[in-house]
């Protein structure tokens, strides 16, 4: 053999090749992911070696850790100093250690993110939901025509399979399924091992639910369970037509119908969850616990800098109000118009009962923040629908908001490294993502 190239040399081949001669032939959800993998070969090129040992060193130091120590091992016990920390009687000299702490942390998180920027750039770049002119996968197409079929009890005259892009917690396909002179149109949302620590079976039940009470959302038709039809559960729905980007008309109707939903009747959700609060309180320290479960089931090790949150939210976080239905997840491109008049919510995988407050601010300060600025959209909501918080409420359910995705996002990571999914979104979501709201989220608490 006469040469040896990098491996960093090979990657950046493989991005120029992707860039000048593959991405200008493709479209839609396929030009999407090509871009991605763009991102995703610039990271494998640029990441380097893993940082962790010589930041459990750092760490060690810090603690007083007798080396050698593994980063499991230090992250464990800056967890714990964080948290005693944040608790009453926590001590000027363990403060002190505490606060170095969190910027040699901070610090990481800061490197860990500049490492990742291909892969936020794409991500960022990827196409908001929309149907491609492309098929699904031949044997993805087979295996549901089959089960169309058998569902329908009747053989199919046409049939047709494209990918929606734009979805992260589910793989989504739009289905056409003919039989005689009649087409349905169906979306599947199919699940992706976990991603966002959501399953689509309780999300099907919550729509049933809501469309039972006249809520808008799509009619939930079948739940498939068993994952040899396509590999993993899946849940069909009616597909609703109409527009997913929103003018102020539109956000205005939204946000009547968010107001709405708040206001329903807990019960109409009885069944929907094997746990749920009895009070406001209970159900803020549900939410809480929720998310530090789902990101200690997805880490390998503990993340100190979210459970120095967690424990600050224990303390900060309260309710405003009485126990509702939550969304989750409301705003722009989680609702379906028609000249302004919501058809349809949408994207109920972080549905529960909870507190008003997560629902409007998450609104605000992460899923509308593409449409107005944050003190916007407070006056906005202020006019709208009487929605107004005290500034530290206010900042105490951004924090939580963070925290949030700061967990469901590593969960991401973790779909993507078991191989479960290779989508680059995923890795993107994992990485760069979790990365961005864990600093937003430390920031935010500092002192």
């Amino acid at each position: 053999m006469t040469s040896w190239p990098s491996p960093e040399r090979l990657w950046e081949a493989v991005a120029e090749t992707l860039e000048a001669d593959i991405l200008p032939a493709l479209s839609g959800p396929t030009h999407a992911t090509a871009l991605q993998l763009t991102g995703l070969v610039r990271y494998a090129a640029a990441r380097g070696s893993d940082p962790r040992p010589a930041r459990a060193a750092v760490l060690a130091g810090q603690m007083g850790l007798t080396p050698p120590v593994t980063w499991a091992e230090a992250a464990a016990c800056a967890s714990d100093l964080l948290v005693a920390d944040r608790r009453p009687g926590g001590g000027t000299l363990r403060r002190s250690s505490a606060d170095a702490l969190r910027r040699d942390l901070r610090a990481f998180v800061e490197e860990d993110l500049r490492t990742a920027g291909p892969l936020l750039d794409t991500f960022a770049r990827h196409g908001s939901s929309s149907v491609a002119e492309q098929s699904s996968r031949p044997d993805e197409v087979v295996a549901l025509r089959s089960w169309f079929s058998r569902t329908l009890g009747q053989a199919l005259e046409s049939f047709d399979v494209r990918v929606i892009s734009g979805g992260h917690s589910r793989r989504m396909l739009d289905v056409t399924a003919g039989a005689g002179t009649s087409a349905g149109r169906f979306v599947v949302r199919v699940e992706q091992g976990g991603v966002f620590a959501t399953e689509g079976s309780s999300e099907a039940e919550v729509m049933r639910a809501l469309a039972e009470a006249g809520f808008p959302v799509a009619p939930v038709r079948w739940v498939e369970r068993d994952p040899s039809v396509l590999g993993w559960p899946f849940f069909v729905m009616e597909r609703i037509e109409g527009e997913h980007d929103a003018d102020l008309r539109a956000l205005s109707g939204f946000a009547a119908q968010l107001d709405r939903l708040h206001r329903l009747d807990v019960e109409i959700l009885a069944s929907c969850f094997a746990e749920r609060p009895e009070t406001p309180e209970e159900g803020v320290r549900m939410a809480i616990d929720r998310w530090e479960r789902a990101y200690r089931s997805a880490s390998a090790a503990r993340v100190p800098l979210l459970d120095d949150a967690a424990e600050w939210l224990r303390s900060h976080l309260t309710p405003t109000g009485p126990l509702c239905v939550v969304h989750g997840d409301p705003g722009p491109g989680n609702f379906i118009h028609r000249h302004g008049e919501v058809a349809a919510v949408t994207d109920w995988e972080f549905a529960h009962i909870g507190d008003a407050a997560e629902d409007w601010v998450y609104l605000a300060t992460l899923r509308g923040v593409r449409v107005m600025g944050e003190e916007a959209w407070k006056s906005w909501l202020r006019n709208e629908v009487g929605v107004d918080f005290e500034p530290e409420v206010f900042r105490a359910w951004t924090v939580f908001n963070l925290f949030k995705g700061a967990c469901a996002n590593l969960t991401a990571g973790a779909v993507f490294e078991s191989g479960a999914s290779s989508g680059p979104n995923l890795l993107a979501i994992g990485t760069a993502l979790h990365s961005r709201m864990l600093l937003r989220l430390s920031e935010m608490i500092e002192g």
